[in-house]
């Protein structure tokens, strides 16, 4: 019996994964089909081991974060061949994992008159013109929802009701969509931005909600240059150890949820929990990547355990 390729097999599970409805992101399928090719050159017809794989994935020039991704990626796969091939070795966890905190580059807290300032900036940076009040609009999205930018960027019209003051996200990072509320004050400022795009881009044909400055779909690089522009005129965290990033919003919204909580003296652990559902996570941990240690939590952290031992002492003397 002729012995199938590892390109072959891969092909095979790109195809099951799609045909049982999960897609599969360009950079896993990439990687996958290198595997294939360098395990047929090196090692035609048989299984994938561990061996092989630190072989592929240490051949190549790239960080060290880079090639746990690259094992993880082929630990998907072994865990599919391994059904039919019982030599397939699966990776051991400690070779497709590092300390999180190593891969966590620390985030920037946004206060709200840097996030007013930052919204306010965009609409008068030379680099916007022509879309500033869809950036600066973009701002105050992603600071009163904690959305990812390229969910914001993937919002169409029929995503956006404002009569009910609601955005469906679709289909983010293979996930179910969900609804997320918001605000009147929001409401407010989309609305504005609706009749602002509707009066400029009446020709355009495009059913994004939010559109460049020729009435076309937004482009990541774009508003990531623009984005750096307006840092460089604000100076907003110019002495922090990272350069804050449009992602850092979302930190941002999370840290102020959990602290609206403790304000509003409401459970904290149903907050983490709404705030996981809110966001999109399927795990806590995903979650808890998110909070901070700003000092104002860190308060709230010390004023619970000095209440937590004052009554563990209370009731050690009773």
């Amino acid at each position: 019996m002729k012995k199938k390729s590892m390109a072959a097999k891969v092909e095979e599970y790109i195809r099951f994964r799609r045909d049982h409805g999960t897609s599969i992101c360009r950079s896993l399928e990439y990687d996958l089909k290198s595997f294939g090719k360098f395990a047929d050159t090196h090692d035609y017809g048989r299984p994938l081991t561990v061996k092989l794989a630190l072989k592929w994935a240490t051949q190549r020039n790239c960080s060290r974060r880079r090639k746990i991704q690259l094992l993880n990626h082929l630990n998907s796969l072994a865990k599919y061949l391994i059904i039919d091939e019982p030599r397939t070795q699966l990776i051991p966890p400690i070779l497709g994992s590092y300390p999180r905190w190593q891969a966590r580059k620390e985030p920037y807290i946004f206060s709200i008159d840097e996030i007013v300032l930052l919204m306010k900036k965009a609409e008068s940076v030379p680099v916007t013109k022509g879309y500033h009040i869809t950036l600066s609009t973009i701002i105050g999205v992603l600071a009163c929802t904690g959305l990812r930018i390229g969910e914001v960027i993937r919002l169409e019209k029929k995503d956006v009701d404002l009569d009910r003051r609601l955005l469906i996200v679709r289909d983010s990072k293979n996930r179910p969509s969900r609804l997320i509320p918001f605000d009147e004050t929001m409401a407010t400022k989309l609305k504005e931005y609706e009749e602002y795009r509707n009066l400029k881009f009446s020709y355009s044909e495009c059913d994004n909600f939010f559109v460049n400055k020729s009435g076309k779909v937004l482009v990541y690089q774009n508003i990531s240059k623009s984005w750096r522009n307006i840092l460089r005129k604000t100076a907003i965290g110019k002495n922090h150890r990272c350069r804050p990033r449009m992602h850092d919003l979302r930190h941002t919204f999370a840290c102020r949820h959990l602290l609206r909580t403790n304000e509003q003296n409401l459970d904290m652990d149903i907050a983490i929990h709404s705030l996981s559902v809110y966001l999109g996570h399927t795990t806590l941990r995903e979650t808890y990547w998110y909070v901070t240690a700003i000092p104002e939590l860190m308060q709230i952290c010390s004023k619970r355990f000095e209440t937590h031992v004052a009554i563990s002492r209370k009731k050690e003397k009773k």
